[in-house]
């Protein structure tokens, strides 16, 4: 085991635990939307607890993330999809940046 190979793949297991617990906690506590920013957090995340554990040889580990990676990715093609063929209205996550003159009603 070369031990630079090793640090690097416990930071990479670590982080991406790290990663996760924060993005689920942003999203949890209203802080992050459930949005490119929330699922590019998941598979940041779930990529680094998969090469962990492929490194240490844990199947399930491996699976679960592997999954967790591929929904992530779905889920952001289907976000900028839906960005693309959005009409034009509230500005960027959700928000109205319009000046309140411009906004009907």
């Amino acid at each position: 085991m070369r031990p630079v190979l090793a640090v690097a793949i416990e930071v990479a297991g670590w982080g991406g635990a790290a990663v996760l617990l924060l993005a689920y906690g942003l999203l949890a506590t209203g802080r992050l939307t459930d949005g490119a920013s929330y699922h590019s957090l998941n598979v940041l995340g779930a990529a680094g607890l998969g090469a962990n554990g492929a490194y240490h040889g844990a199947v399930p580990s491996v699976a679960l993330n592997v999954v967790w990676v591929a929904l992530g990715v779905v889920a952001l093609r289907r976000s900028a999809r839906d960005r693309r063929s959005a009409p034009e209205g509230p500005g960027e996550h959700g928000l109205d940046d319009r000046r309140p003159s411009d906004r009907a009603g």
